[in-house]
């Protein structure tokens, strides 16, 4: 059979792709345009809610329309309280800032700061991100100066607007403590949005940042702690706060007025238990003290949640109580034991370091959640900062380290 010989002829193949679309970039805003749009929108969106619980209260009362300015002076005033500004009506002076409400706030300026970095341009895709703390500084001061401002001409113009001959805020006050909460935040939150915390947070040796980490997880589960010794309180002494509750005779909306009150207090109370559980307890105005080993009740707020109040310091068995902020640290500790490669003695020194930043965040937790309630009797409530702030670090001290080491050296003893 005759070979049959096929030449193919090779030609060169050229892949012609189409040109990719060209995707217009955003255009950049001016950083006050910017700011002044999110720091708006934050405001408006913490103002609602205490706009709707006030009219529903004006309403569920029977008021007429005419009471509507007086709905937008209380609720600008409560507004302004929850930022930890003053309010003053005679002799009458409420400081005690509703905590739920200040979160709410603090949360939509975080949001702010971001928004508004993105806006400018400062997302996560900024080229030769500095590391540098002062560089940072500079690059994220004009986001954080214009957020501060804007918001802080807010909260004094709201402080203007709720100002009557019986109720004082002072405008000044106002613009200043919004301004430096708002700086803070959106501070914050332009430093996560631009990408450039992780380039300053490297630079922190390795150590100190195991203990950081652990003084905000310990801080946070000794206030959680806290939240469930107020629950288990009201729920053993359920008889007393309904008691308290139905005193009141303001039939079902009024009990759940007031009930809504507590909660909004409930993240100030979770603090004031934690530092009971610590050791010093906390202040419910004059002559009225309530710690582990001392309880002194006076005139105390008649809110329904101070029905739960311990009438006697905690026995030897009940001393058993101050077990728990140890077991609330030493998970702190277990959970940095979890994450970090460190050795076992390295791993103890830096969750013990943790008691020193935990020290500081519980006095200034301690700060934010004291106050006065109106009269005179009632003008120091709540923790007192340097003492909860020792026995806090204390306890974050001694219970991290003890997590720590239990969930490293644990398993082994075990296995033997």
């Amino acid at each position: 059979m005759e070979e049959e010989t096929y030449t193919a002829t090779q030609r060169e193949t050229v892949l012609i792709r189409p040109a990719p679309p060209k995707v217009k970039k955003a255009p950049k805003v001016s950083v006050f345009s910017a700011a002044l749009v999110t720091s708006g929108w934050a405001a408006l969106i913490s103002f609602a809610p205490v706009l709707v619980l006030a009219a529903a209260a004006w309403l569920f009362e029977g008021r007429s329309a005419a009471s509507a300015s007086a709905i937008g002076r209380f609720s600008a005033a409560a507004w302004l309280l929850g930022h930890g500004v003053p309010i003053s009506a005679g002799d009458v002076r409420v400081s005690l800032a509703p905590l739920a409400l200040t979160i709410l706030i603090v949360y939509r300026l975080v949001r702010a700061g971001a928004h508004t970095a993105r806006g400018v341009g400062l997302g996560r895709s900024i080229a030769d991100a500095p590391a540098d703390p002062r560089q940072v500084v500079k690059l994220l001061a004009p986001v954080i100066g214009a957020v501060a401002g804007a918001y802080g001409l807010l909260g004094g113009l709201a402080a203007v607007l709720a100002s009557t001959p019986g109720l004082t805020i002072s405008p000044i006050r106002a613009l200043l403590t919004t301004g430096l909460l708002a700086a803070a935040s959106a501070g914050a939150g332009a430093l996560a949005e631009s990408g450039l915390f992780g380039g300053v947070w490297r630079r922190v040796p390795r150590q100190s940042r195991h203990a950081l980490r652990t003084a905000v997880v310990g801080v946070l589960a000794l206030a959680g702690a806290g939240a469930g010794a107020v629950g288990v309180s009201v729920a053993v002494n359920g008889g007393a706060v309904g008691g308290v509750l139905r005193s009141y005779d303001t039939g079902v909306l009024g009990q759940a007025g007031l009930t809504l009150v507590c909660l909004v207090y409930a993240p100030s109370l979770s603090v004031w238990a934690a530092s009971y559980l610590v050791g010093p307890g906390f202040l419910l105005g004059a002559g009225t003290s309530v710690s582990l080993l001392d309880v002194r009740l006076g005139a105390i707020p008649a809110a329904p949640v101070f029905g739960a109040l311990p009438d006697r310091p905690v026995t030897w068995l009940g001393a058993l109580v101050m077990l728990v902020p140890l077991l609330a640290t030493a998970l702190a500790g277990a959970l940095l034991a979890r994450r970090s490669d460190l050795r076992t003695p390295r791993l103890a020194k830096s969750a013990m370091l943790a008691g020193l930043p935990a020290g500081v965040l519980c006095a200034l937790a301690a700060l934010f959640t004291s106050g006065s309630l109106g009269t005179e009797e009632m003008a120091d409530l709540g923790a007192v900062w340097w003492q909860f702030g020792l026995f806090g670090g204390l306890a974050v001290a001694v219970g991290a380290p003890l997590g720590a080491v239990a969930y490293r050296l644990g398993p082994r003893l075990f296995r033997r």
